[in-house]
């Protein structure tokens, strides 16, 4: 909440951000209008070495966070073959 307000964005924006600036592919989910415009607005801001870090070292609970540079990612066979013709 304190990077949000000295950066005058929403929380959504900044960990958005945040996941930019780490190099991340970002894919928001949202069907509401606003919230799909509002999460397009991280660009026009840059999150300094202080609020990076600071945001890189929180800790959730029960695995709530992903790493997925330290995790295998198992995404099965991919090739056009392996899928049923009705989808090619």
């Amino acid at each position: 909440q304190g990077i949000a307000k000295t950066t005058e964005k929403t929380p959504q924006q900044v960990l958005l951000r945040w996941g930019h600036q780490m190099g991340f592919q970002i894919i928001p989910k949202s069907s509401k209008k606003e919230r799909i415009l509002t999460n397009s607005q991280i660009f026009d801001f840059e999150l300094n070495n202080d609020d990076m870090q600071a945001l890189s070292s929180m800790e959730g609970h029960l695995g709530a966070y992903w790493d997925p540079l330290n995790v295998p990612v198992d995404l099965g066979n991919l090739s056009a073959a392996s899928r049923p013709q009705e989808e090619l």
